[in-house]
């Protein structure tokens, strides 16, 4: 039994860097864009593969401190809930509380980087 249900998502996640973005640095001071040519093949210097979403993260990061924990959250009967929930199952999250729809694909985050620290 869970002390603690946490409710959100769970992603499947792809962290690509790429030395063929360019990093612009807008003059008013807002957030650093990474730019590339539209319809462009961008090469990954470095990928990894990972699980996200704040349930899931929060629910693993509680069972690793001890705390029984489950996560409420909605994943597509895929390839990628199924590497989700065995993710989940291997850090000691109680699992009871996904749903599935075979009519979705789960969530997939791409977050892409140049691997250069922007100030």
């Amino acid at each position: 039994m869970s002390k603690v249900c946490v409710i959100g998502s769970a992603t499947w996640d792809a962290l690509l860097t790429t030395n063929q973005a360019k990093v612009l640095k807008p003059k008013n001071g807002s957030v650093a864009m990474l730019a590339f040519s539209y319809g462009a093949k961008i090469d990954a210097a470095s990928t990894v593969y990972t699980f996200g979403g704040g349930a899931a993260n929060v629910s693993v990061g509680l069972s690793r401190l001890g705390v029984p924990s489950g996560v409420r959250t909605h994943l597509g009967a895929d390839w990628r809930g199924k590497e989700i929930i065995s993710h989940l199952k291997k850090e000691g999250v109680n699992i009871k509380g996904i749903t599935f729809d075979p009519k979705r694909h789960s969530a997939m985050a791409l977050i892409v980087t140049s691997g250069a620290a922007v100030e």
